[in-house]
């Protein structure tokens, strides 16, 4: 699959399936909203799942192809360095965790190269409900500011430290802290150029790094219901996957809690300065 889908194949800025879900139509027209769709070429069970994603996103959409972690030279021509930033990230990062992070500042690239004010970013193993996903969006794109990137997750998971907005049975809100995962969100192009300027060295899963917002300086909202949810069990599973002794399993259980410890902790002191 292409790095650009042929031009009779994107889209123009016109909310096709979604035009019914909104009263907002102008709004995210004038935002110029662009849609990425992160894939990995070799990976061909998925390829019929963003098949039916470049049918059902708003707007002009691009597939980006993904870094591959399999190749030799994944870690070597990167700047990946380990123990830069606090608290401490207690692993080394997998070859897979190192190409997601790529991948992510690929498409913050191409939205900085593209002019655009703001851009959806996905995942390819994630299902989008029309309705659910085109109420969240509506109440996004009324609230956001540039410099934002908001989190579309496919679980809440996060407990709401400011609520911004609330429509409906939405809610946008800024989180005490920023949840993982990486499958979808809306990103603004300052807050593209931001994260890009944070991340030229990293030492942390994308996700993980996105939690650190004392060091990148983006307001990270998050919004409930996004209407994304991810199906990466029924495309042969997820593509970041640990092999390695057993036996060190409850050890990384431990290291891993005292760390999202540290980030809550950091994250509650930050929002009380």
């Amino acid at each position: 699959m292409p790095d650009y889908i042929p031009d009779s194949k994107i889209k123009s800025v016109s909310l096709v399936g979604f035009a019914a879900d909104f009263t907002c139509v102008n709004a995210a027209v004038a935002m110029q909203l662009q849609t990425y769709i992160i894939h990995l070429e070799r990976a061909r069970s998925r390829e019929g799942q963003v098949k039916r994603l470049l049918n059902a996103m708003p707007g002009a959409v691009q597939v980006v192809n993904a870094v591959d972690g399999t190749a030799t030279n994944t870690r070597r021509h990167t700047n990946y360095h380990r123990h830069l930033l606090t608290p401490a990230y207690p692993f080394e990062l997998l070859p897979a965790e190192i190409a997601a992070f790529l991948s992510h500042q690929a498409c913050w690239r191409k939205l900085l190269d593209s002019g655009c004010e703001a851009a959806l970013i996905f995942e390819d193993d994630v299902e989008i409900n029309h309705s659910e996903f085109a109420s969240a969006l509506e109440l996004v794109l009324k609230q956001m500011k540039q410099g934002d990137i908001i989190r579309l997750p496919v679980k809440q998971r996060e407990r709401p430290g400011h609520i911004v907005a609330e429509h409906q049975n939405k809610v946008l809100f800024e989180p005490n802290t920023v949840g993982l995962g990486m499958q979808a969100q809306l990103l603004t192009a300052s807050a593209a150029k931001k994260l890009l300027e944070a991340s030229s060295i990293f030492d942390r899963p994308v996700d993980v790094f996105l939690q650190l917002r004392w060091h990148h300086g983006v307001r990270v909202l998050s919004v409930s219901r996004s209407g994304v949810t991810e199906v990466s069990d029924k495309l042969g599973g997820s593509l970041i996957q640990i092999h390695g002794n057993k036996m060190m399993l409850p050890y990384r259980e431990v290291m891993r809690a005292i760390y999202r410890a540290r980030v809550a902790c950091r994250s509650q002191f930050e929002a009380t300065k």
